[in-house]
């Protein structure tokens, strides 16, 4: 005897031969369980194009916002939700950093009065290299000496006059540019350079320290500014450390010490952006406007506040023992800013 089986049986028996396209695991829903890839992933007509596209802007949006509300105004939520496996509502702490600090980077290099253009006071190009130097000395020699025999056969002019004036101080110029040229190349081959005793690197001290005399420093600034993501994202694990002896009865994980530092930074980095900008912004008023000095005290009290409230959210410490370490916090910081900063320049400096 047969038995009728229910309408859905078709539908059900397609839901279970379906597989993701891109992992071939079975699918139980509109999306894979296992890699997360939406179930039909046919693109069957433009429309269909455009509304994947909108929905992930979306998502990343929602997201982003999901992320940076908590991030911005609640001190330490995201590092607790993130320690408690709520996680999915946000975008990764280390995706974020990178995002951030780029951000940071392309201000500093590129708002006018902050990065890109702080570093062009250099030298005349021609007098950076001492064969060019003295290649334009003789020219300018043989130049003023056929303007003086010019200057018998024909008499004086007032042309010529201006001409023969303005090559002599062309000549000094150049003499002064040999002379510092000769000067600096005494002073940068009396420089002594070693790590641990070897001195494998003094010939290459020797021609970061020609280059960055001849432009002023110019290079070097630009070569640090380059590399200040880097040093900061070596500082991470230094502060990690440090916070983690600094709660070492409370047994926590030492990436979870990295974790609550890479959303600190994050925020730091966001306040340094909004800085720049004002800065650049009051910078373009007629005559040079700059916001008040409380404004900038203002901004670093907060920083600091924040710091404070997100190490009271994260470890649950009464307030005074939290204030102490927050101290200590503060003093291992600046000598580990200062350590990284020294470092960053020295190694900015031997890769010119």
């Amino acid at each position: 005897m047969s038995q009728d089986l229910p309408a859905s049986a078709p539908a059900a028996d397609a839901v279970a031969r379906a597989r993701c396209s891109n992992c071939n695991a079975p699918l139980t829903g509109p999306f894979c369980g296992a890699c997360g890839q939406r179930g039909q992933s046919r693109i069957v007509s433009l429309g269909h194009l455009l509304q994947e596209a909108i929905g992930d802007i979306y998502n990343l949006d929602s997201r982003l916002w999901r992320t940076l509300r908590p991030l911005l105004l609640r001190p330490g939520l995201l590092t607790v939700e993130f320690l408690g496996g709520r996680r999915a509502r946000y975008v990764p702490p280390f995706r974020l950093y990178l995002v951030v600090s780029v951000l940071l980077f392309v201000l500093t290099r590129h708002l006018p009065g902050v990065g890109g253009d702080a570093f062009t006071v250099g030298g005349n190009p021609v007098f950076e290299d001492p064969a060019a130097t003295q290649r334009v000395y003789a020219a300018t020699q043989a130049a003023l000496e056929a303007k003086r025999a010019e200057l018998k056969q024909r008499g004086a002019s007032e042309e010529l006059r201006e001409q023969i004036a303005a090559l002599e101080e062309r000549l000094v110029e150049v003499r002064t540019a040999r002379t510092m040229a000769a000067k600096t190349d005494e002073g940068c081959d009396s420089l002594r350079f070693s790590i641990f005793g070897s001195t494998v690197l003094e010939s290459r001290a020797h021609a970061a320290c020609r280059k960055v005399a001849a432009d002023k420093g110019a290079s070097l600034g630009r070569a640090f500014l380059d590399n200040l993501p880097k040093m900061m994202f070596l500082l991470l694990p230094i502060l990690a450390l440090i916070n983690k002896l600094l709660y070492i009865r409370s047994r926590r994980y030492y990436v979870e010490h990295l974790l609550f530092f890479t959303h600190v930074h994050v925020f730091v980095f966001l306040v340094l952006s909004a800085v720049i900008i004002g800065n650049s912004l009051f910078a373009l008023v007629p005559g040079g406007v700059h916001p008040p000095a409380i404004v900038s005290a203002a901004v670093w009290i907060a920083v600091l506040a924040y710091v404070y409230l997100a190490m009271r959210r994260v470890y649950g410490q009464r307030r005074f023992k939290t204030f102490i370490k927050f101290g200590l916090l503060l003093i291992a910081y600046a000598f580990s800013l200062c350590v990284t900063t020294l470092v960053g320049l020295l190694y900015s400096f031997l890769t010119l």
